[in-house]
Order: C-alpha cells, then sequence, then structure tokens
C-alpha cells in the first residue's frame, strides 16, 4: 500500500513538472512588433511614456531608435540571472530594452530589436542574456504592443469624430 502511495505520489510530481511555455506570439520579423496607421511620433511618445512611468530610463534616443534600462531589483528572476550571468563581483544586473521605429508606406512599424539582462563583471566585461527567448516574455511584449496600437487608434478616431461633429 505504502508503494501505491509513493508510486501516485511520484506520478503527480512528474506531470506537475512538465509544464511548458506558451506558444509564442507570430510575428513578420520573430522580434515583438506592430503595425499601426497612427505616425511614428505618437506611438513613440506612447511606448516611452509607460517604459519611464514603469521606471525605465533612456540612455539612447534618436529619429530611428530608442534604448532604455532599468535596475533589474530585487525579484527571483533578477536574483537567479545574476547567479547565471555574473558572479559575486559583479554589478547587480540591468534590464535593456531597445525599440526601432520604422516609417513604413502605411503607417509606422514598432520593433523590440533588444530585451537583455546585462551585469558588469570585475574587470570590466559586460555579460548579457536575452529575454526574447522566453516565450512569456515575447508575448507580453507583442500584448503591450498591441495594447498601445488600439489605445492610439481608438483616440484618434475620437478626435476625428469630434472634429467632424463640429463641422
Amino acid at each position: 500500500m505504502k508503494n501505491l502511495y509513493l508510486y501516485i505520489l511520484t506520478l503527480t510530481f512528474i506531470l506537475v513538472s512538465c509544464v511548458s511555455q506558451p506558444d509564442r506570439a507570430y510575428t513578420s520579423s520573430g522580434k515583438p512588433e506592430v503595425l499601426t496607421s497612427v505616425p511614428i511620433e505618437i506611438i513613440k511618445d506612447e511606448v516611452i511614456r509607460i517604459f519611464v512611468e514603469d521606471a525605465w530610463v533612456i540612455t539612447n534616443d534618436s529619429k530611428y531608435s530608442t534604448t532604455m534600462t532599468k535596475p533589474c531589483g530585487d525579484g527571483f528572476g533578477c536574483i537567479m540571472g545574476q547567479a547565471l550571468i555574473g558572479n559575486s563581483y559583479s554589478t547587480p544586473p540591468q534590464m535593456e530594452i531597445s525599440f526601432s521605429w520604422i516609417k513604413t508606406n502605411n503607417g509606422s512599424k514598432v520593433l523590440v530589436s533588444r530585451y537583455d539582462m546585462s551585469t558588469q563583471m570585475a574587470f570590466g566585461q559586460i555579460n548579457r542574456q536575452t529575454l526574447l527567448g522566453n516565450n512569456t516574455n515575447f508575448n507580453q511584449l507583442v500584448d503591450l504592443l498591441n495594447r498601445v496600437k488600439r489605445n492610439i487608434e481608438e483616440d484618434n478616431l475620437m478626435l476625428i469624430e469630434d472634429e467632424n461633429q463640429s463641422i
């Protein structure tokens, strides 16, 4: 009888530990992206606003790309990240994200070109690990970009309707 309980417990443990990642959202470039009909300046301002409100700091900004960093913090993922890509002498990990702003014939395209965790080792070497390999992180970025797109397009639609009513 004890063997049966042990067998059931082991089987349950094996089945519970076989959890897989969610399916990756499909994008044409293979990176998180969104295509919208609004001007690039509007969507750029909104994406930057969302990240700055979440404590990200702009480290580089140009007409075609923006790079931001954020201290990783004290969460379990950050502690494990430091243990895996750094050592006891390395700096606390930083989160880094880079956006590319692309004008297209029918609107604008926002592309997350890089999303990494990095740390600097004792003698200046920087170790980076991409976070886009994780399907959950990838899908969260795609969802965020799609949410920004929907909000901006709804706001622009309301502005157009207000202008039409006032005429």
